[in-house]
């Protein structure tokens, strides 16, 4: 056996083994995010790393980039939490780009006014209204 060949591929002794495999994105939630910026999303796929970056594009460019909340992602349930920067209304695309290589996910936000408020509202249209369950009881202590 030479140098650099074998099971780990090229490189040293053992090789540099092989290269990481490529994201790939399956969903995000939530799909409506806040113009303000700051709303977290939750980004669910596949072969996610540490070297993990996130844009936010439109019409092909890059408009903004999201910051990962919590360093310390899941790796291994394949999940990351980013926060997204202000932005225009209009629906944008994602990209996420890891050693592995670059995935983009088409359509992924619609940035919205006060977009806070539509899982607000659509939860209310399937629950009674809080003053219609009958009275409540309030107490000091």
């Amino acid at each position: 056996m030479t140098w650099g060949t074998g099971p780990w591929g090229a490189g040293g002794p053992w090789g540099s083994g092989s290269a990481a495999p490529p994201p790939t994105l399956i969903g995000v939630s939530p799909e409506i995010v806040d113009r303000e910026g700051g709303t977290i999303v939750l980004i669910l796929g596949t072969n996610f790393a540490d070297d993990m970056e996130v844009e936010i594009r439109k019409a092909g460019a890059a408009v903004g980039t999201g910051y990962i909340f919590d360093p310390r992602f899941d790796v291994s349930l394949n999940r990351a939490y980013v926060g997204m920067p202000a932005l225009d209304d209009g629906v944008y695309d994602l990209r996420v780009t890891t050693s592995g290589g670059v995935v983009d996910l088409l359509n992924a936000l619609d940035v919205r006014e006060h977009a806070n408020e539509y899982p607000v509202v659509s939860c209310r249209s399937k629950w009674s209204l809080p003053w219609s369950v009958g009275p409540r009881i309030l107490s000091g202590g």
